[in-house]
């Protein structure tokens, strides 16, 4: 995903976010580095973000969702999970992740909503 950001990122048609949602794995005694303790505060979930994004090395601007989880619920987002969003708001393209991303996928729905606008 970090290579589709760097190919859309000067695109004022595309907006790429990465939306940070509830810790996949958490741990109730986090000790090591790559461990996260279940978020109890919006600011816990900001930091386990910030040490995410730093750790899988991604540049995109991350968004974070709320403890309540709307965003995560409203788009049926699993953890890494790839959606595209159309200027509707509506999905044009979902793939549930963790190992289901499916960039190249994503790659050809943007391409074609961006024909579409031509």
């Amino acid at each position: 995903m970090e290579d589709l950001y760097r190919e859309y990122k000067d695109n004022k048609n595309i907006a790429i976010y990465v939306i940070y949602i509830r810790e996949a794995h958490p741990v109730s005694n986090p000790t090591a580095e790559r461990h996260v303790a279940k978020h109890k505060t919006i600011d816990d979930r900001i930091n386990a973000a910030l040490k995410c994004m730093k750790g899988l090395k991604l540049s995109a601007p991350v968004l974070i969702d709320g403890l309540d989880s709307k965003v995560q619920n409203a788009y049926r987002a699993s953890y890494a999970c790839t959606t595209v969003i159309d200027k509707q708001g509506k999905i044009a393209f979902h793939a549930r992740g963790p190992h289901g991303t499916q960039p190249q996928e994503a790659r050809k729905c943007i391409k074609a909503l961006l024909a579409e606008e031509q």
